[in-house]
């Protein structure tokens, strides 16, 4: 009603959703193997970097959601055909430390880290995306905060002719009644 009389809402922020971030995968994964296995993008700060995986040359890209969605969609980093690990990196500036609520939710296995602490440890399969599927109390620092987004892509888990892409996740920085807190985005 607020969009019909000419309000603009700006949803993203009212929510609290981060969404600008720097992207890149797939690195090869299976449900067999360890989650925990450390990739270069867990150890590099500087998405300046390129790996090279399976004879293919990855290199981090720029990603931001479209104004109004809610959900990043990294389908078209992760195959249709396996499963796969991507890694989503952006930098909050805070102007005071402050305590706030991390709400997650992901189609796969999301592992959430904050100033190099992991918040979610990635030891859930989540096949459908429920919003605020885990709440975290965090604290941030004044200044820069790097947040780490590493996400297992299951297409074996959601099946090839699932609805959503494997590669799913909202990442939301709330207050403690939910509202959505506004930081300074550095991707």
């Amino acid at each position: 009603e607020l969009k019909d009389l000419g309000v603009s809402v700006p949803m993203q922020d009212r929510l609290g959703v981060v969404s600008g971030w720097h992207v890149i995968g797939p690195f090869p994964w299976n449900l067999t193997d360890p989650f925990s296995k450390v990739w270069p993008p867990e150890s590099q700060q500087q998405v300046e970097e390129t790996y090279t995986v399976e004879n293919l040359r990855l290199s981090w890209k720029e990603f931001v959601t479209q104004d109004e969605q809610i959900v990043q969609s990294f389908g078209e980093l992760a195959p249709q055909d396996k499963d796969c690990i991507v890694f989503a990196r952006t930098t909050i500036v805070c102007d005071t430390d402050q305590s706030v609520q991390l709400r997650a939710a992901a189609v796969g296995r999301l592992e959430v880290r904050i100033n190099g602490q992991t918040i979610i440890p990635g030891e859930a399969d989540w096949p459908q995306l429920k919003y605020d599927q885990l709440q975290k109390s965090v604290k941030l620092r004044a200044g820069k905060n790097q947040l780490l987004v590493k996400l297992g892509a299951m297409r074996t888990m959601t099946a090839p002719y699932a609805p959503l892409p494997p590669a799913q996740f909202c990442l939301r920085i709330v207050d403690d009644a939910g509202r959505g807190i506004r930081f300074a985005h550095l991707r």
